[in-house]
């Protein structure tokens, strides 16, 4: 990057300005806040603490508007915290005392990583179909015809049926 592309970004960035040019518009965190148990990037007094980190990351993101309010994994926090009350899923196996207050930055530290590695996973794929093109032809020819909800199905028969 030459140092005019680099100005560029900078300004832009100090500006406000979206590098992407979409509709689903980053939000801005806070360096700094007031009550704050550490600060957003990991430091050498604080990088051994990475859920307290995360937790300065997701503070105050039903606050934000637009997208911003979505892209902190709040939403998504609370729907995977929800089952607890009720033991669905798994939940009725998890043997805790803490309150879910005290489970929320555990969630979103976990989620933050699911994200990541589905992430990885795609764009590797994505990748790899653009170096072998022939390989996406045959997938669509196998595909394009199933119904996402009858293959479901079927996959849970064959897991819960005895064989």
């Amino acid at each position: 990057m030459s140092f005019q592309q680099w100005r560029h970004h900078l300004l832009g960035e100090l500006r406000g300005e979206n590098p992407l040019a979409g509709n689903c518009l980053p939000t801005r965190v806070a360096l700094f806040g007031r009550g704050r148990s550490t600060i957003l990037v990991p430091l050498p007094w604080n990088y051994k603490e990475p859920i307290k980190i995360s937790e300065v990351f997701c503070t105050e993101a039903d606050q934000q508007q637009g997208w911003g309010r979505y892209n902190r994994f709040e939403k998504l926090t609370n729907i995977t915290r929800a089952g607890r009350a009720e033991g669905l899923g798994l939940w009725e196996k998890f043997e805790s005392t803490a309150p879910d207050k005290a489970l929320r930055s555990n969630i979103r530290v976990f989620l933050a990583g699911a994200m990541e590695a589905t992430n990885s996973f795609a764009g590797g794929t994505i990748s790899r179909f653009f170096h072998r093109p022939q390989w996406l032809e045959n997938i669509y020819k196998k595909v394009r015809d199933m119904n996402t909800a009858s293959l479901i199905a079927t996959r849970t028969r064959q897991t819960l049926l005895p064989r």
